[in-house]
């Protein structure tokens, strides 16, 4: 999924079963990246530090939990302001 070729739509969203509520909302790198409106690589960065907390699906997918994001908005947020 290509940042200028979604350019204006909202992320497809993947969800998933989750033990602790009805639906587990995963992010690809792509959405995060367009949602925070910064480059792929910026957020793999984020995430290979550790700074975004992932999910390793598979041998090469990645995937950010939409409550895992805003928290780390929450934080950046307190942190900045």
């Amino acid at each position: 999924m290509s940042s200028v070729a979604n350019a204006g739509r909202a992320p497809e969203i993947m969800l998933a079963p989750s033990l602790s509520g009805p639906r587990l909302i995963l992010l690809t790198l792509d959405d995060v990246a367009d949602l925070l409106k910064v480059s792929r690589r910026s957020v793999e960065r984020m995430t290979a530090s550790g700074e975004l907390p992932s999910l390793h699906v598979g041998a090469r997918s990645v995937r950010v939990r939409l409550s895992v994001l805003e928290d780390f908005l929450d934080r950046r947020e307190t942190a900045d302001g």
